[in-house]
């Protein structure tokens, strides 16, 4: 029920009291009243099929499937719950290209700078085995370095062959991009519901030595309420199958660790630290890369309506404007198929969670609202780091 209807409909109902309940088969009323003679009822139609039409107090009432009908004097029908005449508003959002403040550039200008996948600077610690993300980055970062290596004897069988043995990840969440010899093998993570995940990827080794490179997050999913911090997340093991036919578990291994990522750690996405990397200029910024940083400097958005960034062509990452976190974005696909959803919701019959399920096969979220307060009539400073590859030029 919407709430305006909702309330009316109640202030009409709250003086009276329960005298008696009436059930027949798939309807039933419920009739209250008060020593004054005053009279409400509820008539129900729990049939999920059919319509019915129900005498009641010598009236003819026609109540739609699986639905109740209000009637505040025992006499008018006000409300039917299959029946909402409440008018609704949806927002429309107007796509609008990024307005560069430079007018003398004939073409968008973008700077760019991309990190290398691995330990940067010095490393924070080494330790045989793995550490939990949470207590070890203090939620001080989503990110954390761990890097191990693998020597791979020249004469190994499925170097002949060229077949490939496949890396295997157990982590307790809640996401991980991996990188062998600084080459991107994919993305893995959990969901709201089970954090958790495992990652499964065939990869390319070489003879010699071959540097493993894991990059663990965060993404703000809860694992265990108010016990988040006692379940932990990250890497718990790491295998490589089929070397020599054999599983290698590198899980004790040392490993070196490094918490954020470098740009962050340097912020380079505000104040001094825009000055204190070396960004490349380009009309043509590199596309699907990961790890890779984006900055442009646009005028504010016309008009004084809400504003949003449509997304819809990033990976994932981090997304700042003037110094001020807009937070992260992640254009990620639901998990349900097309065939999932409904064209049309038919509300009848038992509520369950997949019940009338929309948006099946699209983007769980493409808008990320930005305050129009931040803007500065022109100037702004905007910034994105992508960690798994997208394209900035489609950013509106």
């Amino acid at each position: 029920m919407r709430l305006s209807t909702c309330e009316k409909v109640w202030s009409l109902l709250l003086a009276i009291s329960a005298e008696a309940d009436v059930v027949i088969t798939v309807l039933q009323a419920d009739v209250y009243t008060d020593s004054s003679g005053a009279c409400a009822a509820f008539i129900a139609n729990v049939d999920d099929k059919n319509d019915k039409t129900v005498e009641f107090r010598n009236a003819s009432y026609h109540i739609p499937a699986w639905s109740v009908s209000i009637l505040p004097d025992c006499k008018n029908v006000v409300y039917n719950t299959a029946k909402v005449t409440t008018q609704t508003n949806k927002i429309a959002m107007i796509p609008e290209k990024l307005q560069q403040s430079d007018k003398g550039q004939k073409t968008f200008k973008w700077d760019v700078w991309k990190e290398n996948p691995g330990i940067w600077g010095k490393p924070d610690f080494v330790i045989n085995g793995f550490v939990d993300h949470i207590n070890t980055t203090k939620d001080t970062t989503d990110y954390l370095w761990h890097t191990t290596s693998i020597s791979i004897d020249e004469n190994e069988e499925l170097l002949k062959k060229g077949s490939k043995p496949v890396l295997v990840i157990e982590s307790k969440g809640h996401a991980l991009h991996a990188f062998v010899n600084q080459k991107y093998q994919g993305t893995a993570y959990g969901n709201g519901s089970h954090s958790a995940f495992t990652f499964k990827n065939p990869i390319s080794l070489k003879a010699g030595k071959n540097e493993i490179a894991l990059l663990s997050l965060t993404v703000g999913l809860q694992t265990a309420g108010p016990f988040y911090d006692f379940v932990g997340a990250g890497v718990t093991s790491v295998k490589i199958k089929g070397l020599n036919n054999k599983t290698i578990d590198l899980s004790s291994n040392a490993w070196t660790y490094k918490i954020g990522v470098q740009g962050e750690h340097l912020k380079i996405y505000e104040g001094n630290g825009l000055n204190s990397v070396n960004w490349t200029s380009t009309s043509e910024p590199p596309k699907g890369q990961t790890l890779t940083w984006y900055k442009a400097i646009v005028d504010a958005p016309p008009g004084d309506e809400p504003v949003g960034l449509d997304m819809l062509y990033m990976g994932k990452g981090f997304a700042w404007l003037n110094g001020e976190g807009i937070g992260r974005y992640w254009p990620r696909i639901s998990e349900f198929k097309k065939e999932d959803c409904v064209e049309e919701c038919d509300y009848r019959g038992k509520f369950n969670p997949d019940k009338c399920d929309t948006g099946c096969g699209e983007p769980s979220q493409k808008w990320y609202h930005v305050p129009r307060s931040w803007f500065k009539p022109s100037g702004n400073v905007l910034v994105f780091f992508e960690e798994k590859g997208g394209d900035p030029t489609k950013i509106t």
